[in-house]
């Protein structure tokens, strides 16, 4: 459990993301593709620009990450940066 702990720090930069309450999982589901990650009741789990949005509120990541923005107002990303970001 620590080991995943500290993956997930690694990737999500440190910032401290919480799910409070439940998550849902429902393992009759033999549907391929389904997980707990898909399920619709884990409506916190469908946000998916939270971590975008905590490094561009942070001004040393979003230098690192944010090349410039178009004049239509689209984010250009640094995709080396991207493709550097931490796995596990």
């Amino acid at each position: 459990m620590q080991q995943v702990y500290e993956g997930f720090k690694k990737v999500t930069f440190g910032f401290n993301f919480q799910i409070a309450g439940y998550i849902a999982n429902d393992l009759s589901n033999t549907t391929p593709g389904y997980g707990f990650m898909t399920d619709s009741r884990n409506k916190k789990l469908h946000q998916r620009h939270t971590l975008y949005n905590a490094i561009m509120a942070n001004p040393i990541l979003r230098q690192q990450f944010l090349i410039a923005v178009s004049p239509d107002g689209v984010p250009v990303l640094n995709l080396g940066r991207c493709k550097r970001t931490p796995h596990t």
